[in-house]
């Protein structure tokens, strides 16, 4: 019994010792580890408990996803790990022109979103400026992210019903462009989206967030919202007055130098008839883009809570998704297995043959000194 006693509390040390070799810091651990309180970085979100966000002119937030520099946005709540593809000067390849360069949010003339529904119901966008919502009948939820929505109340017009179908842009990043993407869009989750309204009229960025939040939509590729824009600048000038005249666009690395699509609605739009306006963001903010107008399109994705990267975060320097619950570590591997043996570094081992060794003296010695006590109480 007394042997045993004598091993087991330096076979518990080297375990203590040897477990840091053999566990895995997720993003949200790397990541929280660098919370800032000034400067360029990473914030605690002024809005949402439990969430941190990007900001800065040229904050340390590159990461490479589908072999190209995205940034991250935020980690969420759930640990998520919030990313877009934010390039200066640069957008996906256009779809759906409509009178220049850009991405149309949604399809202008002929458009079946802004016709009357199959039994004649007014339904919520009319006319040929596209239709401003980024879901449809079935997929725009409420908030709490389950029950569908069936129509849009304007005060003294009545009920407006949600059109069938999802807007272009949302059909074409969650379907051909999904498609093009590498392997790392096995790290991808669906997300909870905000996708509820915006009033230029808005004085406070709690308010700005809590109507976004009215109406939302589940699925795996967006786009920013205007709160996104607005948390990513440390300019003191972004608030004040209404939301309309907010000066963001200074320390932002949101800010492009191009405008880019929001995910989020002008809500004049639920005053009256119509439902064209769209936010764009990017080289300041705007209510008033017809959504059949070409702007940029800046997808934006979440990573499993559990992916863990490497790199620094510097556009030099880069995260690197190193593993993720849908995609496993990649070792290389020789091009001629039969001519060439991969022998790994032992600089690998060297932790581990130490911990080894210590373990096999301690054990030594714990013997020795068990049998020199024997012999002297013999």
């Amino acid at each position: 019994m007394k042997m045993k006693k004598i091993l087991v509390l330096p076979i518990l040390v080297i375990m203590l010792v040897m477990l840091p070799l053999f566990t895995n810091v997720n993003a949200i651990e790397q990541l929280t580890d660098k919370v800032v309180t000034s400067g360029e970085g990473l914030y605690a979100d002024p809005t949402v408990p439990g969430r941190y966000v990007f900001r800065g002119a040229n904050p340390d937030n590159y990461i490479m996803f589908n072999g190209e520099l995205w940034r991250i946005m935020a980690i969420e709540p759930d640990g998520k790990v919030k990313i877009a593809r934010i390039m200066r000067d640069d957008f996906i390849e256009a779809i759906f022109e409509h009178g220049g360069t850009g991405d149309t949010f949604d399809e202008g003339s002929n458009n079946p979103r802004t016709l009357p529904g199959p039994n004649g119901e007014s339904t919520f966008c009319q006319g040929s400026g596209g239709c401003n919502l980024w879901a449809g009948k079935g997929t725009m939820l409420q908030a709490d992210g389950t029950t569908p929505v069936e129509f849009i109340y304007r005060e003294g017009l009545g009920n407006f019903y949600i059109p069938e179908g999802d807007a272009t842009l949302n059909t074409y990043l969650n379907g051909p462009y999904y498609n093009t993407l590498n392997e790392d869009k096995t790290c991808m989750v669906d997300n909870l989206y905000n996708v509820g309204f915006l009033s230029a009229e808005t004085t406070s960025l709690q308010e700005a967030v809590n109507s976004e939040k009215t109406y939302t939509w589940h699925g795996k590729i967006g786009l920013p919202t205007v709160t996104d824009y607005i948390k990513a600048s440390l300019d003191n000038s972004c608030q004040g007055g209404q939301i309309l005249d907010w000066q963001c666009y200074a320390t932002n690395y949101m800010n492009t130098g191009f405008v880019y699509w929001a995910l989020t609605p002008d809500a004049h739009s639920v005053l009256t008839p119509g439902g064209q306006y769209e936010w764009v963001v990017g080289n300041g903010m705007s209510p008033s883009m017809f959504t059949y107008f070409g702007s940029g399109a800046v997808p934006v994705v979440h990573l499993s809570s559990l992916t863990s990267l490497t790199g620094s975060g510097t556009d030099m320097d880069p995260y690197v998704i190193e593993a993720c619950p849908g995609k496993a570590p990649v070792t290389p591997e020789p091009e001629d297995k039969s001519e060439e043996v991969n022998v790994p570094s032992t600089d690998e081992f060297i932790p581990l043959i130490i911990s080894l060794s210590a373990l096999v003296l301690i054990i030594i010695g714990s013997i020795g000194y068990y049998f020199i006590n024997k012999r002297k109480r013999a």
